[in-house]
């Protein structure tokens, strides 16, 4: 005989709570990108999910993001970048992670002391925003992103 036997009535409800524990605790110090950042206050933070909670002013990111280029190397910068920003409740940003996938190197771009500096309206919580901006051309395409269990990693809509 086991040394513990249990119903699959028990065994459903233990796994139902075990699942809205996890769910109801806010993620920690989660770089989601290859490149970290410090200096941010990581202790607790959620990931947008299905809309966008923090907002700011694209063309002002797309602007702290070249604002160490010179205007040619502006022009010539092709591929992807996608930041992770902690959001807090007041407003101010803190980069914490980034995946560079473009043709200048993240430190050329001095991606940290840009990008922190930014205004952001912040929700009731703090949050990451994952901000993917998309450089082809001098265009900048810009899509939010979010991740929740049903959908994956996803565009979230203004």
């Amino acid at each position: 005989m086991p040394l513990l036997q249990f119903s699959p009535l028990l065994w459903r409800s233990l796994f139902l709570l075990a699942a809205a524990w996890l769910l109801a605790f806010p993620a920690g110090a989660q770089n989601l990108f290859p490149e970290k950042y410090a200096g941010c206050q990581t202790s607790e933070f959620s990931l947008e999910s299905d809309s966008v909670e923090a907002r700011t002013d694209y063309r002002a990111l797309a602007a702290a993001v070249t604002s160490a280029l010179k205007d040619d190397a502006k022009n010539r910068l092709r591929g992807e970048l996608v930041l992770q920003i902690i959001v807090e409740p007041g407003g101010s940003g803190c980069l914490i992670s980034v995946q560079n996938n473009t043709n200048v190197k993240s430190g050329k771009l001095r991606l940290k002391e840009s990008v922190d500096g930014l205004k952001w309206q912040g929700g009731r919580r703090r949050v990451a925003a994952v901000v993917s901006l998309s450089f082809a051309d001098g265009q900048l395409d810009v899509k939010r992103l979010g991740m929740n269990a049903n959908k994956g990693v996803h565009a979230l809509r203004e």
